[in-house]
């Protein structure tokens, strides 16, 4: 974590603060205690990057600061919650701050020592120096013409995470992510541009860019790592598309690739609506041999029954659940129960967010088979990934 990080500490007991305090202080440049939510506001405008703040406090609680503070939840800064209170509890407040429009990097079960304040802190580091440079400004509704041009000008390109065999550690392949390297604001998340462009109407031809892209990429990576598999997300309105299938195949002929070196990855919103025509792909895909997996398992609508009619054969358990297998017994045993079913349904799964050697261990004794998260690699350029694999696989 950076030195440079300030953090303010909104918590009405000196002991628990001065503690908190002390555990922080090695992570970051500032550290102010407050104990009075009136002196919140005042602390945040001095100049506050994170911000502790303890559930339970008389008169008003953590609940009643997140709710007098909603309507500039956007532009306040990110949170950890702390509580003495049952886990699962703190996992719903969790839940309802980023409903308000929090960002949430994180949340402490009270005690919490210096070894657990580290060890948040040192993971959120991670995390941030992962994200590229640049304003990340979010781009606004109109520029989603600028958006397309991107596409067109040659300004995307890829990032690799690679995927890892949890048991052998060996790698498998890598999941696909375009960025956008802006001429003004730097390299973009997807985020501040893919919503743009799908709501916009070039879903697709963004869809044709990557999809080329990663097959050509993996085309390369093949003739060295003959195993070596790609994974890239699809939005729904492709998947529904009737010219998707074939002209992905014949992308795949182009590149003398089999079908099973590709994995499309669909969120469960993308396919729960049982839509003909995207039924329709997705067996016409499994047909071909390429792999069909459910991304983000877990945060959409899905039911077993989707499981049983879909095709699928990958689940992949979204980082929510992953990053609180250390400190929720609610997330550990939803997980058990995601394995049991895939196993029993002959799916692999694969973990993403796996950011500590913990929670490695853990899905690993849980018997999941694959991962991927910062603990490994954080997304590479090609020529990155493809160092990084001659330094990783034998």
């Amino acid at each position: 974590m950076s030195k440079t990080l300030r953090i303010v500490i909104l918590d009405d007991d000196p002991v628990a603060g001065t503690i908190l305090k002390a555990a922080a202080s090695a992570h970051a440049s500032s550290v102010s205690h407050i104990l009075n939510p009136d002196e919140l506001a005042t602390a945040v405008a001095s100049g506050c990057d994170l911000l502790f703040l303890d559930l339970v406090m008389p008169e008003r609680d953590g609940i009643d600061v997140l709710r007098a503070h909603a309507a500039s939840a956007s532009s306040f800064p990110p949170l950890v919650l702390v509580s003495g209170l049952d886990a699962g509890i703190l996992e719903t407040a969790v839940h309802f701050a980023r409903r308000l429009g929090f960002r949430v990097d994180g949340a402490l079960c009270k005690p919490a020592d210096i070894l657990d304040v580290g060890r948040l802190l040192d993971n959120l580091g991670r995390r941030r120096s992962g994200r590229p440079g640049g304003s990340q400004q979010s781009l606004t509704q109109e520029s989603s013409a600028r958006c397309l041009e991107a596409i067109r000008n040659g300004e995307l390109f890829l990032r690799y995470q690679p995927q890892i065999d949890l048991a052998t550690g060996r790698t498998t392949g890598a999941e696909a992510l375009v960025r956008w390297n802006h001429p003004e604001q730097g390299e973009l998340q997807p985020l501040t541009f893919v919503p743009l462009l799908e709501e916009g109407g070039a879903a697709s031809e963004l869809a044709q860019y990557v999809l080329l892209r990663a097959l050509s990429d993996t085309r390369q990576l093949r003739q060295t790592w003959p195993a070596f598999r790609v994974s890239v997300n699809v939005h729904a309105s492709v998947l529904r598309a009737p010219e998707f299938v074939e002209r992905l195949l014949s992308a795949l002929r182009t590149e003398n690739m089999p079908a099973g070196a590709l994995c499309i990855e669909a969120t469960e919103t993308a396919i729960v609506d049982d839509a003909p025509d995207t039924l329709e792909n997705l067996v016409k895909l499994r047909m071909a041999g390429v792999q069909l997996s459910i991304d983000d398992f877990g945060t959409g609508h899905s039911t077993l029954q989707q499981l049983l009619r879909l095709p699928v054969n990958e689940i992949k358990l979204d980082r929510s659940f992953v990053s609180r297998l250390e400190t929720s017994a609610k997330s550990r045993a939803l997980t058990h129960g995601v394995l049991h079913i895939a196993a029993a349904l002959g799916a692999s799964v694969v973990a993403e967010g796996i950011e500590t050697s913990e929670v490695h261990a853990t899905l690993r004794e849980m018997g999941c088979g694959i991962g991927q998260g910062y603990l490994f690699a954080r997304p590479l350029t090609l020529d990155a990934l493809t160092s990084w694999l001659g330094q990783h696989v034998p």
